[in-house]
């Protein structure tokens, strides 16, 4: 088998595997940098093929940069990553990860991907608890500027109910990766490759979701038979929804 690997911004290779053990052992290959082989559908971060490559290899990771656990997708220093199956994962989810590996229904190097009808569900949720917190701010602000359904007052107390909606899901996804809805079910939006979204890419998640809902909804159905789960909006942000528990 033949490996490509990144170096800074250029492609190397191809070398053979043994040549790549090298390479790891020269700290020129390290569990962040991005690999490839044909057969793969994309590059991915070493670490995931450690154990296949070489097992008996020790991480190699330069100090002081994190890594992002395969199962949660949160980050974490190398020293506190287990590897499991050739997973990377944190303290945390290693008794979760040993558990599903016994009953045998988890894959070794794959995130398990959250479907249509659980995410479904968190949104559902989700339009609970933002609902509700509208009709309090609605019937405060109401009963305190004493606002009538024909006033201006009324239709900008609307439009900020609105717009908190909107805030509550960007600032959510951009600081946790989750909504509450998310949070309640186990689930967490990450990137492609593991770690967090952030502000940007959370802005640009949520405002894709409209090119979703446009097409019948059709962007939001292709959660259920994406191989990985992903709806239209996590194509075109490349994000993933998996399962943290």
């Amino acid at each position: 088998m033949e490996w490509y690997y990144a170096s800074g911004n250029q492609r190397k290779g191809p070398v053979t595997q043994e040549a790549l053990v090298d390479l790891v052992a020269a700290n020129e290959v390290t569990d962040s940098t991005l690999v490839w082989h044909e057969g793969m559908p994309e590059w991915q971060p070493f670490a995931r093929h450690r154990v296949t490559v070489s097992p008996g290899l020790p991480p190699v990771v330069p100090e002081g940069a994190p890594m992002y656990c395969m199962n949660c997708g949160r980050p974490a220093p190398a020293n506190e990553m287990v590897p499991i199956g050739g997973r990377q994962v944190c303290a945390s989810c290693k008794p979760i990860v040993l558990q599903q590996m016994r009953e045998g229904g988890l894959a070794a190097t794959q995130h398990r991907y959250a479907g249509f009808w659980i995410r479904f569900a968190a949104v559902i949720i989700d339009t609970i608890v933002v609902g509700v917190a509208s009709g309090i701010f609605g019937a405060v602000a109401g009963a305190v500027l004493a606002v009538t359904p024909e006033s201006g007052a009324f239709i900008v107390i609307q439009l900020m109910g609105a717009l908190g909606a909107i805030v509550y899901e960007i600032a959510m996804i951009a600081a946790y990766g989750a909504t509450v809805g998310k949070m309640a079910l186990g689930l967490k939006v990450i990137r492609a490759r593991g770690g967090e979204i952030g502000a940007g890419l959370s802005v640009g998640r949520y405002f894709s979701k409209f090119i979703s809902a446009v097409i019948l909804l059709i962007g939001y159905m292709m959660a259920g038979w994406d191989p990985e789960k992903r709806a239209l909006h996590d194509r075109i942000c490349d994000t993933r929804v998996i399962k943290t528990r």
